[in-house]
């Protein structure tokens, strides 16, 4: 009975390093789904959960750095916004100021 066992867990034994070696290349979707319920299936499991806990953490960072680059864009916007109305009004300053200076040579005349 005890070689038979070892053949079951040297079978899974490949399977999880298999697994493994490909979640290690960036390949997230990839499962063991065990249904042994021993050591090497606790270890299946918890390989399988840790897997999804990190695809779901990408998926956050994927979305707010997606926000960032909205919220970035926004303030980018709204910074051009307030220069171009800056430089409209550093022109009507210098239009009002160059009015006040010709009434004045004109009213020392």
């Amino acid at each position: 009975m005890k070689p038979n066992a070892l053949i079951v867990v040297g079978s899974d034994g490949y399977n999880i390093i298999n697994k493994v070696h490909i979640l290690s290349t960036g390949d997230l979707t990839q499962r063991i789904n065990t249904i042994q319920d021993d050591e090497i299936g606790e270890i299946s499991r918890s390989i399988d959960v840790l897997t999804e806990n990190m695809s779901g953490m990408i998926g956050k960072i994927k979305d707010l750095s997606q926000e960032l680059v909205t919220v970035t864009k926004e303030i980018s916007a709204s910074a051009q916004t307030i220069s171009d109305g800056a430089q409209q009004q550093s022109i009507s300053f210098e239009q009002l100021a160059s009015s006040v200076w010709k009434w004045e040579a004109c009213l020392r005349l």
